[in-house]
């Protein structure tokens, strides 16, 4: 499960781009939405659940932890960044991570893959680190004709579909820890999955489904303002099953759970 894009001098560069201070600055803005946001709250903590129902026993690492949210569902995560935050208990790089093979029972990437210029070399550092039988669990934008739509008239980050991660021999986005190609999961376990389960053939795949249709983009997230009342988002929230069959067409998220050999 080697990884075919980027060399371990590139890998290198994504933890020195940018600054410390200018990272603290975003991820500060992110918690006053969070503290602002109650609809917004409910959301990902519903997620956050779902995440931790899929958890092995054993030490978790949440990769691109943020502003640390989800260890108030999941208290004992060991939550990992690019650099030292009020909210980091490690500091690393996803490409390379700093731990020894097969001791981590559960990898967790929340809203971050989109942001990794190299993700099959993220991937094989993932599998490296996890023990047989441990889980890779990824929640990432979904690129649906309807989300793709939003994303692209109200989202500040890009997207591309014309992309094969799997014969890139480039960074999918710019190496910079707030570049990005939302697109990216939809790529890797969407558009190219053959690819994918030719490459990673000894991974088992437990999950994988398109979800977020109305309540999250009626959040309008971290970054714009409510675009509807808190009591309809719950509502939104509530009716969101029916429109399941509607996934491809209407999802705004991707969540994937893979299994580590236990022959690994």
């Amino acid at each position: 499960m080697k990884p075919r894009q980027g060399s371990g001098e590139d890998v290198k560069m994504t933890c020195t781009e940018k600054p410390a201070a200018a990272w603290l600055d975003i991820l500060t803005a992110q918690l006053e939405a969070w503290n602002a946001k109650p609809a917004l709250r409910d959301v990902y903590t519903a997620w956050f659940r779902e995440i931790a129902a899929y958890l092995c026993p054993g030490i978790s690492v949440e990769i691109g932890c943020g502003i640390g949210r989800m260890k108030t569902v999941i208290p004992d995560l060991h939550a990992m960044d690019i650099v030292k935050t009020p909210w980091t208990d490690m500091v690393g790089d996803a490409h390379r991570l700093a731990v020894k093979s097969n001791c981590i029972s559960n990898v967790i990437l929340f809203d971050v893959l989109h942001h990794l210029p190299f993700p099959l070399a993220f991937l094989s550092e993932a599998f490296r680190a996890l023990r047989p039988g441990g889980r890779l669990i990824i929640v990432d934008p979904y690129i649906s004709p309807f989300s793709g739509l939003m994303y692209g008239c109200f989202h500040s980050e890009p997207f591309s579909l014309k992309q094969n991660p799997f014969k890139a021999t480039a960074a999918l986005c710019t190496i910079d820890p707030s570049g990005a190609n939302q697109a990216i999961a939809t790529l890797l376990f969407y558009r190219h999955r053959r690819a994918f389960r030719k490459q990673f053939s000894d991974v088992r795949w437990i999950m994988q489904k398109r979800f977020a249709f109305f309540a999250y983009p009626a959040t309008g997230g971290f970054g714009s303002e409510s675009l509807v009342p808190d009591k309809l988002i719950h509502l939104l929230r509530k009716i969101e099953p029916i429109f399941k069959p509607l996934s491809a067409m209407l999802a705004f998220r991707l969540m994937v759970v893979l299994e580590k050999s236990q022959n690994a």
